[in-house]
């Protein structure tokens, strides 16, 4: 692949316009891609927002796609699709029926503080999808409520939230998934809008066939636009 693309990059005061290469990663990648991950991970320091946890060594091998973006030779980004069968069926226990056929997991996307602003989580993301149709028929994810930047990200991909569950070791989660078929849809007259932190009221409203699908900031904060799902 080793596609070229330009990048802002923020540097001391100013912004400069950088190459950076973008390829699959394999497992040769692996110590850079794993001292990557980490990096950041201990850069948020709170697994509240960011699990340190990974699959990325056997995502690199055949248990995934791992995309990479480096700027001088270092990388800067990694985005992650997982197929490893615990964290599927951690999402297939969480998201009951709401899962169909063949289900893939994209298991985040990390980028280095400097490039942040590009729109790398919306990029790599459609960089992947295009090798995932016709292969899978949804996609899942989760998204700290505490880290609503890249909530934002998912739902403009496509992803919509389905439930509201404890993961990764008890951290509250939004757990989004995106089908790759033509055949979901979903009402948006007479949505509700419930604040980001009403885990109750919101669990509530999946029960009853409700999915979340926008943000919305309100004079009272955060909220999500929920809608009722057409079967």
């Amino acid at each position: 692949m080793k596609n070229i693309i330009f990048l802002q990059k923020k540097e001391k005061g100013r912004i400069v316009q950088t190459p950076c290469e973008v390829d699959f990663l394999t497992s040769k990648d692996e110590y850079e891609a794993c001292s990557f991950y980490e990096s950041i991970a201990d850069l948020v320091g709170n697994p509240d927002i960011f699990a340190p946890e990974h699959t990325l060594p056997s995502d690199l091998a055949s248990e995934g796609i791992v995309l990479g973006i480096r700027a001088e030779k270092k990388l800067i980004c990694i985005r992650v699709l997982t197929f490893n069968s615990n964290t599927i069926s951690e999402y297939k226990n969480v998201l009951g029926e709401k899962i169909v056929g063949n289900v893939a997991c994209s298991d985040g996307c990390v980028v280095e503080s400097q490039y942040r602003g590009n729109n790398l989580q919306q990029l790599t993301w459609f960089m992947i999808e295009p090798s995932l149709h016709k292969k899978y028929s949804c996609i899942v994810a989760t998204v700290s409520p505490k880290n609503l930047i890249s909530l934002k990200n998912l739902l403009a991909c496509g992803f919509h939230i389905a439930a509201r569950s404890n993961m990764y070791g008890n951290h509250d989660r939004f757990v989004l998934i995106k089908y790759l078929e033509n055949n979901h849809s979903f009402k948006t007259v007479q949505h509700v809008e419930i604040g980001v932190h009403d885990k109750e009221r919101m669990i509530g409203m999946f029960s009853e066939g409700y999915i979340g699908y926008k943000m919305k900031r309100k004079s009272t904060g955060i909220c999500i636009l929920m809608g009722q799902e057409i079967k």
